[in-house]
């Protein structure tokens, strides 16, 4: 907990600094009135976070050498024979030069930093958070240099668009009669889409990568982790799309207030905060398509074991066509450019409907070892073992062949199954396993 909890602190501490030196030099041009006040504290501020960014680097570095190591002081070969260490020790290095260049470049300025100070230290503190990207998750694929490149843009987008968000609050909040925080607002608002589609665009590929499915998303830490950082993330968005296509034409046209834009982006920074929360425990955890899935629902959804059914077939292809006629009540609507007041609700409720009816035709049963990854080979040895385990256990209900024609079939309220039909292949291994170890319900085959 304690490992983690330094993590984010650096994650944040980096993330505000670098988006706090890329808005301070991109308001380099408004040096007079209050700006020039807003411009110093946040340089202040950017050299507090540059402290404790440092500190808590050196303090999740040593934890995470000590975790590896198992010993209480931290092994230097951590830091010059692994790649984790030899990370850490940049990223140290990065935001160590970014503090000495601002106070080196204030005090000779006094009062002020210069742009180029500004500029190399947005350039580092963002280095620094891009080079997490070549470790950890992202440096386990073959080849890796896709994964880490990916995983380096997304956080340096990440420190540049949410790291702004103190700063500009803190403007938009202080200094709302000022006309250059509503112009800054707007010179932010144009940079953040290209960072959100950076952030986007590289963020997807990764998690693709690694959850691979919809089980192991729902059914592993990992995945439910990412559920909650796309969750916060799209909210972020949402909240800055309203900033962006709401509040700013009212801002520019001088019928709204500064300080709405203010509290509206003050919830981003919270949203932004649990964002790296997540970040960081998703970087603690075992990756989703390395870990076990326990799957929570009593169903799944599987066209190979309904779609045989011709009731179920029925309800399924009812459901489609619905759900078409809803797309081409929209395609037209767009086509003859009709207001989507009259062609969206009409298609929600024929989507929604068309829903209702295909997806309860598609559910099965499922079981917590539903997509449990078996350990066992598919060889001949393998098979020769359940043979043996099959004909001590389960011929006298099943049957030698698996016909269901065992010694006690006749004597059991429920005939049991015959094996051998294509129904068995519709199950998968994890489904099959449950059954075994737990029985199959009504309580008539015991678990083994």
């Amino acid at each position: 907990m304690i490992a983690s909890a330094a993590r984010w602190l650096f994650l944040c501490c980096a993330i505000f600094l670098s988006g706090t030196l890329a808005l301070l030099w991109s308001a380099r041009h408004q040096r007079v009135g209050d700006l020039a006040r807003w411009r110093a504290r946040c340089i202040d501020v950017a050299c507090a976070l540059a402290v404790a960014a440092l500190l808590a680097a050196l303090s999740a570095a040593l934890l995470q050498a000590a975790q590896l190591t198992g010993a209480a002081l931290a092994d230097r070969r951590f830091f010059l024979s692994t790649r984790t260490g030899q990370v850490w020790l940049a990223r140290i290095a990065l935001i160590a030069l970014t503090l000495f260049l601002l106070l080196a470049r204030r005090a000779q300025l006094r009062s002020n930093v210069s742009t180029f100070a500004l500029a190399m230290g947005a350039l580092m503190s963002s280095a620094a958070l891009a080079l997490g990207g070549f470790s950890g998750h992202a440096a386990a694929f073959e080849p890796a240099w896709p994964a880490m490149l990916a995983q380096a843009a997304h956080l340096a987008a990440v420190g540049l668009w949410l790291g702004a968000l103190p700063a500009l609050a803190y403007l938009l909040h202080a200094y709302s009669s000022q006309p250059a925080a509503a112009a800054l607002l707007q010179q932010f608002s144009q940079r953040a889409l290209p960072l959100m589609l950076v952030i986007i665009a590289s963020g997807v590929p990764l998690a693709d990568l690694q959850v691979e499915t919809i089980p192991a998303l729902l059914g592993t830490h990992y995945g439910i982790t990412l559920i909650w950082k796309i969750v916060f993330i799209g909210t972020v968005i949402a909240a800055a799309a309203h900033v962006r296509f709401a509040l700013l034409p009212r801002l520019a046209a001088g019928t709204s207030q500064a300080t709405k834009p203010a509290r509206w982006i003050l919830i981003e920074l919270a949203l932004a905060l649990a964002v790296v929360w997540c970040a960081t425990e998703l970087s603690r955890t075992v990756p989703a398509r390395h870990d076990a899935i326990v799957w929570p629902f009593s169903f799944r959804y599987s066209v190979d074991a309904t779609w045989p059914d011709p009731k179920l077939r029925v309800r399924i292809l009812s459901g489609l066509v619905v759900v078409g006629i809803g797309a081409l009540f929209a395609w037209a609507g767009v086509a003859q450019r009709m207001s989507w007041q009259r062609w969206l609700p009409p298609f929600i409720v024929l989507v929604v409907a068309g829903a209702a009816i295909a997806l309860p035709a598609l559910q099965t049963d499922a079981y917590p070892d539903t997509y449990r990854k078996t350990t066992v080979p598919y060889q001949a040895i393998s098979v020769a073992a359940g043979a043996q385990l099959f004909a001590q256990h389960c011929t006298n209900c099943h049957g030698a062949a698996g016909h269901g024609d065992g010694p006690q079939a006749n004597s059991l309220p429920i005939r049991p199954l015959d094996l051998t039909e294509a129904h068995t292949a519709l199950h998968t291994a994890g489904d099959l396993f449950w059954w075994l170890t737990h029985g199959k319900p009504p309580g008539i085959m015991a678990g083994f």
